[in-house]
C-alpha cells in the first residue's frame, strides 16, 4: 500500500502501546462501575414522595439526595438519636406508662 505510512508490525507496535496505556483505566473505570453497582444494590424507587418509605425506598432517596439533603438528614437523624437517649435515660416510657394506667388507658 503506497499511502499507508505505517507498516503493519509498526501499527501492531502502536496498539499494544495504547493497550498498556488504556488497560490501567479500564481496570478503574470497571472497579468504579461495580462498586455504583454495589452502591444501589437492594433499594427500591420510591414512587410516593409523602409516603413513609421502606428500608430500600430509603436507600434509594438517599442515592439521589443532593449533599446538602445528605447533611440535612444526617443532622436530623442524629438529632433524633440524641432525643431518644435522653428520653431512655430519663424513663419516659415506663413515665407514660404509668400515666397511661392511671388515667385507664
Amino acid at each position: 500500500m503506497a499511502g499507508n505510512v505505517f507498516s503493519n508490525h509498526a501499527m501492531q507496535q502502536a496498539l499494544r502501546a495504547v493497550a498498556q496505556i488504556t488497560a490501567p483505566i479500564e481496570a478503574e473505570r470497571d472497579a468504579a462501575l461495580a462498586a455504583l453497582a454495589a452502591l444501589h444494590e437492594g433499594e427500591e424507587p420510591d414512587s410516593d414522595p409523602l409516603a413513609e418509605p421502606t428500608p430500600a425506598q430509603w436507600l434509594w432517596r438517599w442515592n439521589r439526595a443532593t449533599p446538602e439533603q445528605r447533611l440535612e438528614a444526617a443532622a436530623t437523624f442524629m438529632a433524633n438519636v440524641a432525643q431518644a437517649k435522653r428520653c431512655r435515660f430519663m424513663h419516659h416510657e415506663a413515665r407514660l406508662a404509668e400515666h397511661d394506667a392511671k388515667r385507664g388507658l
